[in-house]
């Protein structure tokens, strides 16, 4: 298994917990985004530094496998994407068949 960064498990567990996409957006004013649905996921108080390290959990994704890109700027989970975040969750009871 691949080793990222913690902003890349932040990433990719936010994604796979919702509709799989990632957006990357940049603003006129220089402003970056990383977004998952209408959430930002860089802190609202970003220094370079901390956005280099966000932007650097999207690289780390697409280098591993994790995501790919769909257009410019938008990514999603791949196959390999879901299989990494389910080996990190923790234990969860298997759902249960119900017979009808």
């Amino acid at each position: 298994m691949s080793e990222i960064s913690e902003e890349a498990k932040a990433i990719l567990k936010a994604a796979a917990e919702s509709d799989g996409c990632i957006s990357h957006m940049r603003s006129g004013e220089g402003g970056v985004a990383i977004a998952v649905g209408r959430r930002d996921l860089i802190p609202e108080e970003r220094t370079h530094r901390t956005v280099a390290c966000w932007l650097g959990g999207l690289k780390d994704l697409l280098d591993a496998g994790y995501i790919t890109e769909t257009s410019k700027g938008e990514y999603e989970v791949t196959r390999e994407g879901y299989e990494r975040h389910d080996r990190e969750r923790p234990e969860q009871e298997p759902e249960r068949m119900i017979d009808v």
